[in-house]
C-alpha cells in the first residue's frame, strides 16, 4: 500500500510562511552593504581594535590610531603597520609588504574586508566580527617589528 504524503506535507507547509518571513529578514540583514565613504571607514576603525578571521579560520586582530599607525596580530606574532583611507578604500601596509587595499562591507553585525576588485561573497574575504574601543590587546606596545 502506498502512503500519501502530499496532503500531510501541504498541511505542514500551511504554517511555514511565518517562520520563513523571519528567516528571510534575517538573511536580508546579512546582505553585504558597501561602506563607501572615507568618513564612514575612518569612523568605523579609528581608535578601535578589530577582531576577525581569515577565510581559513586563522584569527587576526588590528588596532588603528589617528596618525595612520596600526598594529596587528596574526596567530602568535604581532607587527607594526600603517593604514590610510583613500576615497572609499582602506589600504594597510608594513615595512616588508606592499599595501593591500580593501573595500569594506557590512553584513549584519560583521564587517567584510574585501580586496579591491573581489566580490564580497568571495571565499577569501576577511571577516571581522567584533570592534572594540582602544587597544585592549596592547598591540602597539607588543609590535616592535615584523618577524622574518
Amino acid at each position: 500500500m502506498k502512503r500519501m504524503v502530499w496532503p500531510a506535507l501541504a498541511a505542514m507547509l500551511a504554517f511555514v510562511p511565518v517562520g520563513c518571513a523571519t528567516q528571510t529578514s534575517q538573511a536580508e540583514d546579512d546582505i553585504p552593504v558597501k561602506i563607501d565613504t572615507a568618513a564612514d571607514i575612518t569612523a568605523l576603525l579609528l581608535g578601535k581594535t578589530v577582531y576577525g578571521r581569515y577565510a581559513d579560520g586563522t584569527p587576526w586582530i588590528e588596532f588603528h590610531t589617528k596618525d595612520g599607525v596600526s598594529a596587528y596580530r596574526i596567530s602568535q606574532f604581532s607587527c607594526p603597520a600603517r593604514w590610510e583611507v583613500s576615497g572609499n578604500v582602506l589600504c594597510s601596509s608594513t615595512e616588508d609588504f606592499e599595501p593591500t587595499c580593501f573595500n569594506l562591507w557590512r553584513a549584519g553585525s560583521k564587517v567584510l574586508f574585501v580586496i579591491v576588485g573581489e566580490d564580497p561573497k568571495a571565499k577569501d574575504v576577511l571577516v571581522a566580527d567584533r570592534l572594540v574601543e582602544g587597544d585592549p590587546e596592547g598591540l602597539l606596545a607588543d609590535s616592535p617589528a615584523c618577524p622574518e
